[in-house]
């Protein structure tokens, strides 16, 4: 079969699109954590090989990228970030063995001299540079959500329904946090909980362009409740990429217990297939 470059560039066009809405994001979410400028931009994996990729960043972002060892750039990220974190491990390790850092504490909370040490015992006896230890445990490699989470609700002005947002894009694992919204009526006595996930890479206000994960009730509510009656949600999530959601009808005491599976992170599932493939790899080589 043969394909022109006019073909294959209309053919992959919506995906060079959202790459540009994710540069633009990751650019906007930069510069409001204070970076005026880019120094570089590196084009990973090997579609990006193609000039409208080059074309594209340039003409609409003004960004000159740079093709670095496309194929390799990930997983030698990933072969830096699994050094990083056997280093974090070791000197965790050796701090915790001498009681000079307690189970269950953080290994930035160990007082700098103690981490010090540790570091360069780790140094000498792995025959590993001491900067490059001390730098492991220094840089902090933070693990976020790559799309928001929320509920719908009835807005109490326009009386349409809309998602309420909890969790948001780019917010740091593991979470926590609570929202408190208040019953429609006098006497409700259920209360629907629809869960929904962000699509694409802006948080609508539309529920139509949003996908549902999960829904649920909280039934049984005796009369005698105000309009307005307060019903927290909580939304937690780990590592994992599961969501679990506890909305509570505070007054009448009432909890509603739902868990979703989300697109986040990897799943174990995917993660015990990956290790699995790494396995196979190992014992071919």
């Amino acid at each position: 079969m043969r394909l022109t470059r006019a073909e294959v560039e209309e053919m992959t066009a919506p995906l060079l699109r959202r790459t540009l809405d994710l540069t633009r994001a990751c650019l906007a979410e930069a510069a409001r954590r204070g970076v005026d400028r880019v120094d570089r931009v590196l084009l990973v994996g090997g579609s990006s090989r193609m000039r409208a990729v080059s074309a594209a960043l340039l003409g609409e972002l003004g960004l000159e990228p740079q093709l670095h060892d496309p194929d390799l750039a990930v997983a030698r990220g990933a072969a830096l970030y699994g050094e990083k974190k056997e280093l974090e491990r070791m000197v965790t390790a050796d701090l915790r063995t001498r009681g000079r850092l307690r189970d269950g504490v953080p290994l930035d909370e160990a007082a700098s001299t103690d981490l010090d040490d540790a570091c360069r015992r780790i140094a000498d006896a792995y025959g590993v540079p001491l900067a490059q230890v001390r730098r492991a445990v220094e840089i902090q490699v933070d693990t976020v959500v790559s799309r928001g989470f929320g509920v719908l609700v009835i807005d109490g002005l326009t009386g349409r329904l809309e998602p309420a947002w909890l969790v948001h894009r780019n917010d740091r694992l593991p979470i926590r946090t609570s929202e408190s919204f208040g019953t429609q009526r006098r006497d409700q006595d259920v209360i629907d909980v629809t869960v929904v996930e962000q699509q694409g890479q802006v948080e609508s206000t539309r529920p139509e362009d949003v996908k549902v994960l999960v829904e649920g009730e909280i039934t049984g509510i005796p009369p005698g409740y105000d309009e307005g009656s307060e019903v927290r949600v909580t939304f937690e999530m780990g590592f994992d990429g599961v969501l679990h959601i506890t909305a509570f009808h505070v007054d009448a005491g009432i909890p509603l217990q739902l868990t979703a599976t989300t697109g986040a992170t990897l799943s174990q599932a995917e993660v015990a297939r990956e290790r699995d493939q790494l396995g196979k790899t190992r014992r071919r080589g």
